[in-house]
């Protein structure tokens, strides 16, 4: 779960994310690369709902790999977490992490 978001650079190097898992479960997903990430300009900002962007590392990147293609169906785990940020508090996940490539198709807060 760590590894879906990445820290900012000016996180201290011990932070007690007080990740969790809450609920993983497994189906078919027709991947869009456009839906990947949420789109900044989507939503608007407030101070009621900052919305973050995300970024991903470890094996996320393997979803621009040869095997992931745009409009192909997955088989996914779902996977709904509990992940702490210095700036928000604990924030509630989604990823959908590709099962042979362990690619992220599907990450939101």
């Amino acid at each position: 779960m760590r590894s879906l978001i990445a820290r900012p650079p000016d996180s201290p190097a011990v932070y007690d994310d007080q990740a969790r898992l809450i609920r993983g479960r497994l189906f078919i997903y027709r991947y869009a690369r456009d839906q990947r990430l949420p789109q900044p300009a989507a939503v608007a900002e407030t101070p009621a709902a900052p919305q973050l962007r995300p970024s991903c590392s470890g094996t996320a990147a393997a979803a621009s790999a040869p095997e992931i293609q745009d409009g192909h169906y997955y088989a996914v785990a779902e996977v709904t977490f509990s992940y702490a940020t210095a700036e928000y508090g604990l924030l509630n996940w989604q990823a959908l992490v590709e099962l042979e490539t362990e690619a992220v198709l599907y990450l939101r807060r």
